[in-house]
């Protein structure tokens, strides 16, 4: 069935009605959302998989100019 049809064929339908399709048509989404936060969820990790993806400043441990106040 083409997009066309569909929309004929839900506008033809009484509002009550309507508002069940939408309500089934969000419960898919939210069926598929929830199945591809699963998948990503099951994703095993390899540990240094992203060399260089992050750098760490030199100064990294060093304290912040905006604390000297209270660590004195």
């Amino acid at each position: 069935m083409d997009s066309t049809t569909f929309v004929q064929r839900f506008d033809s339908l009484p509002e009550e009605m309507k508002n069940a399709i939408i309500r089934f048509a969000d419960s898919l989404i939210h069926k598929r959302v929830d199945k591809h936060a699963d998948e990503t969820r099951n994703i095993v990790r390899k540990f240094g998989s992203d060399p260089g993806y992050f750098q760490i400043a030199s100064d990294f441990d060093e304290p912040l100019e905006e604390f000297k106040e209270y660590m004195e």
